[in-house]
């Protein structure tokens, strides 16, 4: 089964939704921003921006150093329009990227709700998914925010990398924890033979 939230590459959906908002046959600009030194993300930001002109719509780029976004997020006004960055989640419990993100009280500089978005059905779940002990009821509330999450598309994944490690026959014990990635090795589990 494919998983439930996977946005697809449509450019006439893309068009629709331009007219269905008001924009048909306006200019329409905004600038994609992105660490100088990504350079996996100053690629996504050139197909983006090359993706966005086949629908009439322009994208200008721009790197913005650690620090200077840093500085930028704290007003709304501020905010870049677009950022391309990463993150791994801290814990493995995605319920901390809701928080974090989606919480209309988390903004900067003491949270990171860059989004300076602001539901309240959302808060609601949130609070009510941390207060609970019931594990089942707290997973059902995500899920309804994860749902309300991507179909407001406010946040949108364009890249899972695969990651292979490599160990010689003889080294044994290693596990991958997907939270830090290839660059994780349980030493105290590993052992030679």
């Amino acid at each position: 089964m494919p998983a439930p939230h996977l946005y697809s590459f449509d450019l006439n959906k893309a068009k629709a939704l331009l007219k269905q908002a008001g924009y048909a046959g306006k200019t329409l600009t905004f600038t994609i921003s992105y660490l100088p030194d990504d350079t996996q993300g100053i690629q996504i930001a050139q197909i983006w921006q090359s993706d966005l002109a086949k629908i009439g719509v322009t994208a200008k780029l721009q790197g913005i150093p650690i620090v200077t976004y840093g500085n930028v997020i704290q007003k709304a006004s501020t905010n870049p329009d677009a950022w391309i960055g990463t993150w791994t989640q801290d814990y493995n419990d995605d319920s901390t990227q809701y928080w974090t993100y989606f919480y209309s009280k988390n903004l900067p500089p003491v949270g990171y709700n860059v989004f300076y978005f602001k539901d309240p059905s959302i808060d609601s779940l949130l609070v009510r998914a941390r207060g609970t002990s019931d594990a089942k009821a707290a997973l059902a509330m995500y899920k309804q925010v994860c749902d309300k999450v991507y179909d407001l598309a406010l946040e949108i994944p364009v890249a899972q990398p695969t990651e292979r490690v490599a160990l010689r026959s003889n080294v044994h014990g290693y596990q991958y924890n997907y939270m830090s990635g290839r660059n994780y090795y349980p030493l105290y589990n590993m052992y030679k033979s």
